[in-house]
Parts: structure tokens; C-alpha cells; sequence
């Protein structure tokens, strides 16, 4: 969270998605990750008139990001290996 906006180097959301540490984001992405977040990970911002993150906070969102998406397991169908063998033994591949 931001603790202190003393602290930390403030910037509006326009230009956060200019330079999303290294990287152009389309400014609704931006947005969608203060207002809603990514799988219940948020953006940190503060409001004084319009909303401000800062560089410290954009670095803190991306690896805590990484870390989520290396801790997921791909969605998909989840099958049984007494499944995957009853089709094999139907179609002769095994006995």
C-alpha cells in the first residue's frame, strides 16, 4: 500500500500506462487493475483530485503479478488414469 506519498514517486494513471515499468498499457487496463484488480490483486493508487500510483507500487503490482501467474495451474479438463486406459484398451492400444 502506499504508505506515504512522501515516499514515494507519484504518477497519474495516464502516465503509468505510458510507461508501465518499460511497457505501454492501454489506459482502461490501468484503470481495470486499480478499480477491479487481477485475479484479487489490485493496483495501489491513492485520489488527490484524480488518481495517482507510483513507480514504487506499479513494481510491487508486476511481482506480485509473476508470482501469481507462476503459481497457477493451467485450467483444463482434469481426467483419471483409469479413464485414459478403458479408452486405450477399447481402441487395442493396451491390453
Amino acid at each position: 500500500m502506499i504508505q506515504s506519498i512522501l515516499d514515494e514517486t507519484l504518477i497519474t494513471l495516464e502516465e503509468a500506462a505510458d510507461n508501465f515499468c518499460g511497457i505501454k498499457l492501454p489506459l482502461p487496463t490501468v484503470k481495470r487493475y486499480v478499480a477491479v484488480g487481477y485475479k484479487g490483486l489490485k493496483l495501489e493508487a491513492v485520489k488527490i483530485n484524480r488518481r495517482y500510483t507510483s513507480q514504487e507500487a506499479i513494481r510491487r503490482f508486476i511481482e506480485r503479478k509473476r508470482t501469481i501467474d507462476s503459481s497457477t495451474v493451467p485450467l483444463g479438463p482434469q481426467v483419471s488414469q483409469e479413464y485414459v486406459d478403458a479408452g486405450l484398451r477399447r481402441h487395442g492400444i493396451i491390453e
